[in-house]
């Protein structure tokens, strides 16, 4: 059955159906155990098209909706266009809340009709969930597994092709402002649906940015939960795939996880355009009308400036993506089961099968301690607080011990009275759709991969540990009771608010 063409435009967000649909937002989150922690310095929040890793379904609906808490500001979205195949409830309900069909034609020129108008756009540029958050191939280079393809590519680069239209047509908008050019700027201002020709000159001078954000989910579980058992129930049987979603993303909702969401610096989508690429735009720019026009100088170019011009965004945006790709994964959130991880497969790597329990303790307190001097990578609160971490230095700890038990359900770690022992499945090879399940230490240690300081200071450690001083161990005690003595101060002055 051929599919019905979309509408050339697309519905204007229901501003009182997506206001409605916040507080609805808040009242669930308010009764689910996921605790959302939004990192983000108040000037990258004025960002415009924000860049999202994809780890499960639940997220995709998440950062809308804090964006518009701390903003106020609208954001449109992307999703697959099977989705709106047929007109449903659900996807009327997608249209007026600013969701758009990844497969529309006007897709782009739709988006930057948005971004001009002063809403956000979510974006997921790796085109899918990456569950095994491999991110890192063999060489040291970026890539992601796609499912469609089985194979691995890097992520897409339509938010830099976004970003380069709409500051194209923002050049089109300030060159008409210098001819004084009233009737175009006139017809931009009401196809846009912008207030006054002063707004959109102001919008022309605003420039736009691509803010890289990190999603962290913390712990990861893969144990039965109430949301499974009530799908299963009632179904006649679960796919590998459908249950093992259900079992992850369920225990992110229904037992306490910590999602830690942080922004990172904006990236211009335009940082890689040289002098033949702005020559270029000052020649093709008095040529533009419409949105459509900047996005179809390479497919259906009017002219030899146009398809040269076309030719120089492909590959800008290859640069500009991979300047967004590596910022989206130096802003994970690392914990201790990452750390742990991490030493776990460095020891596999090295021939290891074993490691004494009290050295495993020793070397993760002394790697916590060197990572909270590092203003590069970003911790978990759980580092950051002595009550949370102090312990292991006396063998014992609540994170610590989740995660070997965590391990030990899996398979993939057994204990003695001294020693923690790898099992053979830790260097198994599993499918996409169950190494969730099979293997979290692997998904763990491929989250922190693109951190490769985080795996040089636990390999440090471990020469430290070998030559203990004492000195500086008393040091870093006193240190942790100095911390702790300013958590708590801060956690008394909470109170008294």
């Amino acid at each position: 059955m051929p599919k019905t063409p979309y509408p050339d435009d697309w519905p204007d967000i229901d501003t009182k159906l997506y206001n409605r649909s916040v507080k609805l937002f808040n009242a669930v989150k308010n009764m689910l155990s996921v605790k959302l922690d939004l990192h983000a310095e108040p000037q990258v929040l004025d960002g415009d098209i924000f860049l999202f890793n994809h780890f499960s379904r639940f997220e995709t609906f998440i950062p809308q909706f804090l964006i518009y808490e701390k903003t106020g500001a609208y954001s449109c979205a992307i999703a697959s266009g099977e989705f709106f195949n047929e007109d449903t409830v659900l996807s009327r309900y997608l249209q007026q809340v600013g969701v758009f069909p990844h497969d529309h034609e006007r897709l782009f020129a739709l988006l930057a009709g948005q971004i001009l108008r002063g809403r956000k756009v979510i974006i997921f540029p790796e085109g899918g969930m990456v569950k095994d958050r491999r991110v890192i191939d063999k060489r040291g280079h970026y890539s992601i597994y796609s499912r469609v393809t089985g194979n691995r590519r890097k992520l897409h680069t339509g938010p830099a092709v976004l970003g380069q239209g709409v500051e194209t047509f923002k050049a089109a908008i300030r060159l008409a402002h210098s001819q004084n050019d009233v009737a175009r700027l006139r017809q931009w201002k009401d196809a846009l649906q912008i207030d006054s020709i002063d707004q959109l000159i102001a919008v022309a001078h605003k420039p736009t940015l691509m803010v890289p954000a990190n999603i962290t989910f913390y712990p990861i579980r893969s144990s039965e939960n109430l949301l499974f058992k009530s799908v299963e129930l009632f179904s006649d049987g679960l796919s590998l795939r459908q249950s093992e979603e259900l079992l992850i993303e369920g225990n992110i909702m229904l037992k306490n996880t910590d999602m830690d969401i942080r922004m990172g610096t904006p990236v211009d989508p335009c940082c890689v355009w040289g002098w033949r690429s702005r020559y270029l735009v000052s020649k093709v720019v008095p040529e533009i009308n419409t949105l459509d026009d900047v996005f179809t100088l390479n497919s259906r170019p009017k002219n030899w400036k146009q398809r040269l011009l076309g030719k120089h965004f492909i590959k800008n945006a290859q640069c500009a993506r991979d300047k967004y790709m590596e910022a989206i994964y130096a802003n994970v959130t690392i914990n201790l089961s990452h750390l742990a991880s991490t030493l776990i497969m460095y020891y596999i790597g090295q021939g290891q099968t074993s490691i004494d329990k009290g050295w495993f303790y020793s070397i993760l307190y002394v790697a916590i301690k060197h990572l909270q001097n590092n203003t590069f990578i970003h911790l978990h609160r759980s580092l950051l607080n002595p009550d949370d971490y102090s312990d292991l230095f006396k063998a014992t700890n609540k994170r610590f011990e989740h995660f070997i038990c965590a391990g030990k359900e899996a398979e993939l770690l057994n204990e003695d009275e001294n020693s923690y022992l790898f099992l053979p499945k830790l260097c198994a090879e599993f499918a996409f759709d169950s190494i969730r399940l099979e293997n979290p230490i692997a998904v763990y240690n491929n989250e922190a991969a693109p951190l490769r300081t985080v795996r040089d200071i636990l390999v440090d450690a471990i020469v430290e540990c070998a030559n203990a001083d004492k000195k500086k161990f008393a040091a870093w005690h006193f240190e942790d009771e100095c911390r702790s003595l300013a958590w708590e101060k801060q956690a008394y002055a909470k109170h008294l608010l």
